[in-house]
Protein backbone atom coordinates (compact mmCIF):
# COMPACT_ATOMS: atom_id res chain seq x y z
CA UNK A 1 0.00 0.00 0.00
CA UNK A 2 1.43 3.35 -0.83
CA UNK A 3 1.42 6.04 1.38
CA UNK A 4 -1.27 8.23 -0.45
CA UNK A 5 -3.81 5.14 0.01
CA UNK A 6 -2.57 5.26 3.41
CA UNK A 7 -3.58 8.84 3.78
CA UNK A 8 -6.97 8.33 2.55
CA UNK A 9 -7.57 5.06 4.56
CA UNK A 10 -6.62 7.35 7.64
CA UNK A 11 -8.68 10.08 6.89
CA UNK A 12 -11.96 7.82 6.40
CA UNK A 13 -11.29 5.85 9.62
CA UNK A 14 -10.49 9.38 11.75
CA UNK A 15 -14.25 10.90 10.16
CA UNK A 16 -15.78 7.38 10.86
CA UNK A 17 -14.35 6.53 14.82
CA UNK A 18 -16.49 9.24 16.43
CA UNK A 19 -17.57 9.62 20.29
CA UNK A 20 -21.26 8.37 18.55
CA UNK A 21 -19.69 5.56 16.51
CA UNK A 22 -17.76 4.14 19.54
CA UNK A 23 -21.32 4.52 21.97
CA UNK A 24 -23.44 2.45 19.16
CA UNK A 25 -20.83 -0.42 18.28
CA UNK A 26 -19.74 -0.64 21.94
CA UNK A 27 -22.64 -0.09 24.02
CA UNK A 28 -23.23 -3.15 26.47
CA UNK A 29 -20.44 -5.18 28.34
CA UNK A 30 -21.24 -8.27 26.12
CA UNK A 31 -19.35 -5.94 23.04
CA UNK A 32 -15.67 -6.34 24.76
CA UNK A 33 -15.48 -9.93 24.21
CA UNK A 34 -15.15 -12.44 27.30
CA UNK A 35 -15.04 -9.25 30.00
CA UNK A 36 -18.61 -9.42 31.39
CA UNK A 37 -18.29 -13.45 31.32
CA UNK A 38 -14.19 -13.57 33.70
CA UNK A 39 -13.36 -10.03 34.50
CA UNK A 40 -15.81 -8.42 36.44
CA UNK A 41 -16.96 -8.62 39.74
CA UNK A 42 -15.37 -12.34 40.32
CA UNK A 43 -14.27 -13.72 42.96
CA UNK A 44 -10.33 -14.53 44.48
CA UNK A 45 -11.86 -18.62 44.33
CA UNK A 46 -12.74 -17.85 41.15
CA UNK A 47 -9.43 -16.03 39.51
CA UNK A 48 -7.61 -18.92 41.09
CA UNK A 49 -9.70 -21.20 39.89
CA UNK A 50 -9.36 -19.97 36.29
CA UNK A 51 -5.59 -20.33 36.70
CA UNK A 52 -5.64 -24.04 38.00
CA UNK A 53 -8.96 -26.26 37.28
CA UNK A 54 -9.93 -23.91 33.95
CA UNK A 55 -6.31 -23.79 32.34
CA UNK A 56 -5.20 -27.47 31.95
CA UNK A 57 -2.74 -25.96 29.33
CA UNK A 58 -1.20 -23.51 31.59
CA UNK A 59 -1.49 -20.29 28.96
CA UNK A 60 -2.75 -18.08 31.29
CA UNK A 61 -0.34 -16.37 33.34
CA UNK A 62 -2.76 -14.34 34.68
CA UNK A 63 -6.40 -13.99 35.88
CA UNK A 64 -7.96 -10.63 36.96
CA UNK A 65 -11.01 -8.92 37.42
CA UNK A 66 -12.45 -5.27 37.86
CA UNK A 67 -14.89 -4.24 40.76
CA UNK A 68 -17.26 -1.78 40.30
CA UNK A 69 -21.14 -1.20 39.06
CA UNK A 70 -20.82 -2.50 35.62
CA UNK A 71 -22.35 1.20 34.36
CA UNK A 72 -19.49 2.47 35.46
CA UNK A 73 -16.72 -0.60 34.12
CA UNK A 74 -18.49 0.12 30.66
CA UNK A 75 -17.99 3.67 30.70
CA UNK A 76 -14.40 3.27 31.51
CA UNK A 77 -13.51 1.60 28.54
CA UNK A 78 -16.25 3.16 26.29
CA UNK A 79 -13.98 6.41 26.94
CA UNK A 80 -10.83 4.85 26.47
CA UNK A 81 -11.93 3.98 22.80
CA UNK A 82 -13.11 7.66 22.22
CA UNK A 83 -9.89 8.90 23.67
CA UNK A 84 -8.14 6.70 21.23
CA UNK A 85 -9.83 7.11 18.76
CA UNK A 86 -6.70 8.14 16.53
CA UNK A 87 -4.49 5.53 17.31
CA UNK A 88 -7.33 2.97 15.96
CA UNK A 89 -7.64 5.27 12.88
CA UNK A 90 -4.08 4.36 12.46
CA UNK A 91 -3.89 0.83 13.16
CA UNK A 92 -7.17 0.05 11.08
CA UNK A 93 -5.55 2.39 7.82
CA UNK A 94 -2.73 0.25 7.65
CA UNK A 95 -3.19 -2.53 5.62
CA UNK A 96 -0.06 -4.38 6.59
CA UNK A 97 -0.72 -4.71 10.34
CA UNK A 98 -2.86 -7.72 11.14
CA UNK A 99 -1.51 -8.38 14.35
CA UNK A 100 -3.84 -7.60 17.44
CA UNK A 101 -3.39 -3.88 18.86
CA UNK A 102 -3.54 -2.75 22.60
CA UNK A 103 -5.44 0.21 24.35
CA UNK A 104 -4.24 1.20 27.97
CA UNK A 105 -5.79 3.00 30.41
CA UNK A 106 -5.89 3.71 33.67
CA UNK A 107 -8.96 2.51 36.23
CA UNK A 108 -11.07 5.17 36.97
CA UNK A 109 -12.03 6.43 40.37
CA UNK A 110 -15.00 4.45 40.87
CA UNK A 111 -13.11 1.01 39.25
CA UNK A 112 -10.72 -1.40 41.00
CA UNK A 113 -9.12 -3.67 39.82
CA UNK A 114 -7.07 -7.11 41.16
CA UNK A 115 -4.88 -10.05 40.00
CA UNK A 116 -3.49 -13.47 40.46
CA UNK A 117 -0.77 -14.32 38.51
CA UNK A 118 0.78 -17.83 37.53
CA UNK A 119 4.09 -16.88 38.74
CA UNK A 120 6.46 -18.16 41.45
CA UNK A 121 6.81 -14.25 42.52
CA UNK A 122 3.31 -14.11 43.61
CA UNK A 123 2.08 -16.30 46.57
CA UNK A 124 -1.25 -16.02 46.60
CA UNK A 125 -1.74 -16.62 50.81
CA UNK A 126 -0.94 -12.73 50.53
CA UNK A 127 -3.72 -12.16 48.57
CA UNK A 128 -4.53 -10.78 44.81
CA UNK A 129 -1.80 -8.03 43.50
CA UNK A 130 -3.68 -4.55 42.74
CA UNK A 131 -4.16 -3.12 39.27
CA UNK A 132 -4.30 0.25 38.22
CA UNK A 133 -4.62 0.04 34.77
CA UNK A 134 -6.67 -2.12 32.30
CA UNK A 135 -5.94 -3.04 28.54
CA UNK A 136 -8.72 -3.55 25.88
CA UNK A 137 -6.94 -6.04 23.26
CA UNK A 138 -8.40 -5.64 19.81
CA UNK A 139 -8.49 -7.53 16.16
CA UNK A 140 -9.47 -6.15 12.39
CA UNK A 141 -12.64 -7.65 10.88
CA UNK A 142 -11.69 -8.52 7.47
CA UNK A 143 -15.08 -6.51 6.47
CA UNK A 144 -12.46 -3.40 5.81
CA UNK A 145 -14.35 -1.30 8.39
CA UNK A 146 -14.50 -2.82 12.07
CA UNK A 147 -12.74 -4.12 14.47
CA UNK A 148 -13.45 -5.59 17.47
CA UNK A 149 -12.57 -6.45 21.10
CA UNK A 150 -11.14 -9.97 21.82
CA UNK A 151 -10.73 -9.06 25.59
CA UNK A 152 -10.62 -6.29 28.47
CA UNK A 153 -9.09 -6.58 31.89
CA UNK A 154 -7.31 -4.91 34.11
CA UNK A 155 -3.24 -4.86 35.20
CA UNK A 156 -0.55 -3.99 37.46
Amino acid sequence: MGYREYEKKLEYYQKLYDKTYMKIFFASLGDFGHMDEFHINMSNYKLKERLVKNDKEKKLKMASSFYGQKEEILKMTQDLLVDSAEELAEYMADEDDDEPWILMGNLSNNVTGRAFLRDRSHDWKEGPLTCSRFIIAIQKNHDGERFHVTSCYPVF
